[in-house]
């Protein structure tokens, strides 16, 4: 019989374990039932089972721990030490519980130093950091933003000549085939009326480049980077608060490099809800997901009809209504493998009053079928809307960021604390641990080149006060962190062409189940036009060289058009590398 101290278990896990086990009733709750996958995992780092259809602790051992919690009344376990001198429960059982309710299965959260500027804008850079601002946020903010390193978790931060003249706030942002990242729209201080204001921000010198104007004020616009070294703009309020529905075209190379921008002819036009969900498919064609901004708690009393901008006609065609319509404050995604299916998360929901304000609700669309349609799938734990939903080196989506109640005032924002995981290809959604810092309206989330997940911003979600924002900054290290040993890019050519095949060193070839390219984040208001994961074809040359083919050499690159992405390897267990960035030219 082996002695059980916990000593090494942090309190988190704990705290899960001794929940788990006052909860349960009957043997068969820890024990589990094959094919169930769980309760309690055979940790494969030190068990010999099979991680899912075999059970450790098993019924007879299961009935034994609830006979021990017994004796200690109705209180039950309270310290992990109880557990010592149970007949048949062993080290290796205990460190089974310990991946069952560990970070190898919830992951964890860890709270960094403040950032030293508000932030309401997020992007990954091409140099690995992370750029982050706010522009005044309609509380007077200096005009400023900064820089991250999460190598070494340093700052740097841009401010008077260095930074921006135009208030950016609610402005949107794209990563240029150059790896600028390209910044336009935003609003006169203290008004609602949009500004034509664009910028550069180089990531090698860090500073931001005042370019031409767009030919249309927006406040709260979208923009799509579009083949060949363009963006696409669209929505955002004008310089008299209306919704602009005229559609730009910007290029980067035109008036002498100091950009240019062309507006769509008349066909393109579309007045979309400010911040609109939309993506570039791999066809060519833009989509509109039907997602919004608002600044009021009512219904969406007409949601706009989902819909696919042709880049080469320019015109729209419609493509139908979600099955729960209202989703404002939700968030869309592309999914992996080929980026033809795209999710729907979250929002306000079709709830007739303003007490109930979000949904757990979510919906995929496939243009891989016939006659492609909104169709509901497994809905999340917790209702949700403010949502952050971030796409990871293993085609998984993590929903980190959220509240089931209203940014501002009654019902209050209730944040949502408790991370979620779906798994497209088991339609499932699993609770990860929970966030120490609430983040809702104005909260950012973004995946590092490290495979963690970064949490900026929000407005003070505890006590719903107003547009005041948090300078809170969280890291989210996912369960494939805690698994075992990550597989590592040794070298790998730092500029490919399409079509073209290249080398990749890594220690041990034979454990690389998948090699992927990721477009960084560039989020705002739970909008990020930019990312997706695109998985390439690969072979093994030999036991240290992989030999993998970059997206295909047609043009126009739609689905993987030119630009920096992070290459990541994944081993056969679903643990990442971190990544290395590779220029697709």
């Amino acid at each position: 019989m082996a002695t059980i101290s916990g000593q090494g278990v942090d309190g988190e896990t704990t705290q899960r374990i001794l929940d788990f086990l006052n909860r349960v009733q009957t043997a068969a709750d820890i024990a589990g039932r094959e094919p169930q996958a769980g309760p309690v995992y055979d940790d494969p780092r030190t068990g010999y089972g099979d991680q899912i259809a075999d059970y450790d602790i098993g019924e007879t051992v299961a009935r034994r721990i609830i006979d021990r919690r017994m004796i200690y009344g109705v209180n039950g376990f309270t310290d992990l030490a109880q557990l010592s001198g149970i007949p048949g429960f062993g080290r290796d059982k205990f460190k089974d519980l310990v991946f069952s309710f560990g970070p190898a299965s919830y992951g964890r959260w860890t709270v960094l130093p403040d950032s030293p500027v508000y932030v309401v804008h997020a992007a990954v850079l091409r140099t690995g950091k992370v750029l982050m601002y706010a522009g005044t946020a309609e509380v007077g903010y200096p005009l400023n933003s900064a820089t991250w390193n999460p190598k070494t978790g340093t700052y740097k931060v841009q401010s008077g000549t260095d930074a921006y003249s135009d208030d950016l706030f609610c402005s949107h942002h794209v990563a240029l085939a150059d790896g600028n990242l390209l910044v336009n729209g935003g609003a006169v201080p203290g008004t609602a009326r949009g500004i034509k204001a664009t910028y550069e921000f180089n990531p090698s010198s860090e500073t931001w480049v005042p370019k031409t104007d767009m030919q249309y004020a927006r406040w709260y616009p979208t923009t799509v980077a579009v083949p060949v070294d363009k963006a696409i703009t669209m929505s955002g309020y004008d310089h008299t608060v209306a919704i602009a529905s005229k559609v730009e075209s910007y290029d980067p190379h035109g008036n002498s490099h100091q950009g240019d921008w062309d507006t769509l002819p008349a066909g393109a036009d579309r007045t979309l809800e400010i911040y609109p969900g939309l993506h570039l498919m791999p066809d060519g064609k833009i989509l509109y997901t039907g997602t919004r901004w608002d600044g009021a708690k009512g219904p969406w009393v007409s949601p706009g009809t989902t819909a696919l901008l042709d880049l080469a006609t320019k015109t729209w065609s419609p493509v139908g209504d979600h099955v729960v319509r209202d989703r404002t404050e939700g968030m869309s995604v592309v999914l992996p493998p080929d980026n033809k299916r795209v999710l729907v998360i979250g929002g306000r929901g079709d709830r007739p009053t303003s007490v109930s304000v979000s949904t757990n609700t979510v919906e995929m669309i496939d243009f891989n079928d016939a006659t492609p349609a909104w169709k509901q799938v497994a809905g999340m734990h917790y209702s949700r809307r403010n949502v952050n939903a971030v796409l990871l080196p293993t085609g998984r989506v993590l929903v980190c960021a959220g509240i089931s109640g209203w940014k501002w005032g009654s019902p209050g924002p209730s944040p949502v604390y408790t991370a979620e995981e779906y798994d497209p290809t088991a339609n499932k959604w699993v609770k990860l641990a929970a966030m120490k810092v609430p983040r809702q309206y104005h909260s950012c989330s973004l995946l590092l080149p490290d495979a963690r997940v970064l949490n900026l911003g929000s407005v003070e979600s505890v006590h719903g006060a107003g547009h005041d924002l948090i300078k809170d900054v969280e890291v989210f290290s996912p369960p494939y962190l805690f698994r075992g040993p990550r597989p590592k890019i040794t070298s790998v050519d730092s500029v490919v062409h399409h079509g073209q095949k290249f080398a990749i060193s890594t220690p041990k070839a034979a454990d690389i189940g998948s090699v992927v390219l990721v477009r960084p984040m560039a989020i705002t208001h739970h909008t990020d036009s930019e990312q997706r994961v695109i998985p390439l074809k690969f072979t093994r040359k030999n036991s240290t060289t992989l030999t993998a083919t970059a997206p295909n050499g047609n043009h126009p690159h739609y689905n993987a058009q030119r630009g920096y992405y992070m290459l990541f390897l994944v081993s056969k267990k679903d643990i990442p590398s971190e990544a290395k960035f590779v220029q697709l030219h």
